[in-house]
C-alpha cells in the first residue's frame, strides 16, 4: 500500500470476468474492460493507479489513460508500489545488466518496452548518449524521476527524447524530438560489427538507428563471406537501405560491389560518409529512388545480384491497411526475385507488428507462385536478443523475416551474373 507520506492512489476496477488476462500475466488492460462508474473520469491521463478485479482482488499498479484502447499499462503485480526513482533504477538496472552480459560494446537497445516490463518505454544506447521514446502518457509525468535514474545508472553525456507522431498522438501527447539533458553533435557514430556508421539522432528514423537488425546484418555479411571464400566475385543489393547497415556490412565482408537503394537523400548522404569512414567507398553505389520502381527498372536491364536484402518500412501501420500492405510485401519480393543469381540469397523482412510471421510467409509463397523459380527457405529471422519478446504481447516481436536460397530464379537455368 502507499506509504504514510504518499497520498492514496486512484483505484481502477475491471468489469466482472475481465481480470483473467491481466492476472495471467498480460501487461495491458483495454478500455472496454474498465468499470467507468464513480470518479474514474476524473483521473488524470498518465496517472499511476491501483488495479483491482470486480471482486476486489488486487491485480497491480499501472499507468492509466482513459482516452486510448490500451487504458492500463501494468508496471507491477502489486498495488501501492512506489513507482519512483529507486524503483526505476532497479527495473532499468536489470535490463542494463542483461545487455552488459551480452554486448562487448555499448551500442544496443537498452529498454524494449513490454519485453523489459516497462510498457510504453524504449531506450537505445549510443555509448554515452541515450535516445528514448516515451510512448505512454505516464512516462511524461514520470520524466524527472526517469531522467534521474538514467543519470544515476550511466552518467550519460546526453539524453534525447524522440517522439513518433502516431504513438504519441494516440496517447494525447505532442510530438517533436528534443535534447532533454546535455548536448549532442549533429552526427553520432554507431559501432556495429567492427564498422562505424554515421547516425542523425535528432532527425533520423525512429531513434536514429535500427538495432533490431544487427544480428541479421551479421548474417548477411556471413553469406557474402561464404561466397567470397569460394572465389566468387559478389554483387549485393540493399533495398530500403536507410543508412546502409546491410550494404556496408556486406561490402566489409568482401562484396566487390554493393548497391544501396533508398528514397531519402539524407540517409544516402550519411551512408556515403560511413562508406568513406570505413574505406568502402569504391565498393558502394548509391541510388536514390523508390523501391518498387527501382527493382522493376533493374529487372528490365537484366541486372543480377548474389545477395538481395529487402528491408522496407512498415507497410501495415494499422489493421485497416493489412490487405493492401500484404500485397506490397508480395509485390516487392516478386520484383526482386528475378534479380537474384542462381544459387544466390534473398532476405525479406516486415517490421509491421500487425503482420504475423505466417502472413509474411504467405506473401513469400504468393511472390513465388507461378514464377517457375526453385527456392528453399533456409530460416526465419527476427530481432536480436536486445529486443526481448513479452510472452503475452505478440507486438513486441514485430520484426520478422525469411532467408531464401534461390537455386534458380530463371526458368530454364539462366546463368548467374
Amino acid at each position: 500500500m502507499p506509504s504514510n507520506n504518499e497520498p492514496a492512489r486512484p483505484r481502477i476496477t475491471l468489469k466482472p470476468g475481465h481480470h483473467k488476462r491481466i492476472k495471467a500475466g498480460h501487461p495491458w488492460g483495454y478500455s472496454n474492460e474498465v468499470d467507468r462508474d464513480g470518479s474514474v473520469g476524473q483521473i488524470e491521463r498518465g496517472s499511476l493507479v491501483d488495479v483491482h478485479g470486480s471482486g476486489g482482488a488486487e491485480l497491480g499498479t499501472a499507468f492509466w489513460n482513459p482516452d486510448t484502447l490500451i487504458a492500463l499499462r501494468m508496471l507491477e503485480r502489486r498495488v501501492g508500489v512506489a513507482i519512483d526513482q529507486p524503483w526505476l533504477v532497479g527495473r532499468l538496472g536489470r535490463a542494463l545488466e542483461l545487455r552488459e552480459r551480452l554486448w562487448k560494446r555499448p551500442f544496443y537497445r537498452w529498454v524494449h518496452g513490454e519485453g523489459d516490463d516497462l510498457s510504453g518505454l524504449v531506450i537505445d544506447r549510443y555509448d554515452d548518449v541515450l535516445v528514448a521514446q516515451l510512448n505512454a502518457a505516464g512516462w511524461e509525468l514520470l520524466w524527472p524521476e526517469l531522467q534521474s535514474a538514467l543519470i544515476e545508472l550511466l552518467d550519460p553525456r546526453a539524453i534525447v527524447v524522440r517522439t513518433e507522431a502516431s504513438a504519441r498522438s494516440q496517447e494525447g501527447l505532442a510530438s517533436g524530438s528534443t535534447v532533454r539533458f546535455g548536448e549532442i553533435d549533429a552526427e553520432t557514430v554507431v559501432v556495429e560489427n567492427d564498422l562505424d556508421f554515421s547516425v542523425d539522432l535528432l532527425a533520423g528514423q525512429k531513434t536514429g538507428w535500427f538495432y533490431d537488425q544487427a544480428a541479421n546484418r551479421r548474417l548477411a555479411a556471413d553469406l557474402v563471406a561464404g561466397l567470397v571464400s569460394r572465389g566468387q566475385e559478389v554483387v549485393a543489393l540493399d533495398v530500403c537501405s536507410y543508412l546502409g547497415g546491410f550494404g556496408l556490412s556486406m561490402a566489409a565482408a568482401g562484396a566487390g560491389s554493393v548497391w544501396l537503394v533508398d528514397r531519402s537523400e539524407r540517409a544516402l548522404e550519411l551512408a556515403a560518409r560511413s562508406s568513406e569512414r570505413n574505406g568502402l567507398s569504391e565498393q558502394v553505389r548509391l541510388i536514390k529512388g523508390e523501391a518498387f520502381q527501382t527493382l522493376e527498372e533493374m529487372g528490365r536491364l537484366d541486372q543480377r545480384f548474389d545477395v538481395v536484402v529487402l528491408d522496407p518500412p512498415a507497410f501495415v501501420k494499422s489493421r485497416r491497411q493489412l490487405a493492401q500492405g500484404l500485397r506490397g510485401y508480395r509485390r516487392l519480393l516478386r520484383s526482386a526475385l528475378p534479380l537474384v543469381t542462381d544459387g544466390g540469397y534473398l532476405m525479406t523482412f516486415s517490421c509491421s507488428h500487425n503482420v504475423s510471421a505466417e502472413q509474411l510467409l504467405e506473401q513469400v509463397r504468393g511472390g513465388l507462385r507461378g514464377t517457375g523459380s526453385t527456392v528453399s527457405l533456409l530460416t526465419s529471422l527476427s530481432a536480436g536478443i536486445d529486443h526481448p519478446i513479452h510472452p503475452f504481447v505478440a507486438e513486441t516481436g514485430y520484426l520478422k523475416g525469411y532467408l531464401l536460397n534461390v537455386a534458380s530464379s530463371h526458368p530454364g537455368g539462366g546463368s548467374g551474373s
